[in-house]
């Protein structure tokens, strides 16, 4: 299965950019970042990642994608406007990281 998010997403390209800069997320983490930095996130491609460091299911690094989320998130909004493909991606990327409405409220 194909990336869903966008191909030609330059801020997308960018924000993840600026994330694998950053020296604070675990390497399976930096992984799945560098996944979507390169356009190639897919179910297949994160099991991949998981079985590479030994995780049985993506639910068990749940928090550690929250926060990779809450850090494009907080990327998104320094212009203080959340463009509908920005929206979609958050959406497509909650989908692929099995993130369900009351994660954030109750995780993070």
């Amino acid at each position: 299965m194909d990336s869903e998010l966008p191909k030609d997403d330059l801020e997308l390209h960018k924000a993840f950019e600026i994330i694998l800069s950053i020296d604070t997320f675990s390497d399976y983490i930096i992984d799945i970042s560098e996944l979507i930095y390169k356009n190639e996130l897919s179910r297949a491609n994160i099991s991949l990642v998981l079985q590479d460091h030994k995780i049985n299911r993506i639910e068990e690094i749940k928090d550690e994608l929250l926060d990779l989320l809450i850090v494009y998130i907080n990327l998104i909004l320094n212009d203080h406007i959340i463009t509908e493909n920005e929206k979609n991606n958050i959406k497509l990327l909650k989908i692929y990281f099995k993130i369900k409405e009351g994660d954030f409220y109750r995780r993070r």
